[in-house]
């Protein structure tokens, strides 16, 4: 889930499924018509039993950061993140 900013987003997503539904990888990325910046989501999942999952992911922004504490656009000034989740189900 994202809160955004802006008043004006485009946005896609892309997901492919290898070796049976075992492994899957997903793509996004949400951009801001107004002040051309965007963030690019992927991450790969890999089911390792019917009760457990790895993901492993990350976030990219691109547009123009922050200068002297503003930002200059909406997906510009978010950090780079990458992530490993471990999911089991009881």
């Amino acid at each position: 889930e994202q809160v955004l900013l802006g008043q004006m987003h485009l946005s896609t997503a892309a997901r492919y499924e290898l070796l049976d539904t075992r492994l899957t990888f997903e793509g996004a990325i949400i951009g801001n018509v107004r002040d051309p910046s965007a963030l690019m989501s992927a991450r790969a999942i890999f089911s390792i039993d019917d009760n457990a999952q790895a993901v492993l992911g990350g976030y990219v922004p691109v547009g123009e950061g922050v200068d002297g504490g503003i930002p200059q656009s909406e997906f510009g000034a978010y950090p780079y993140f990458a992530f490993l989740e471990l999911k089991t189900i009881f």
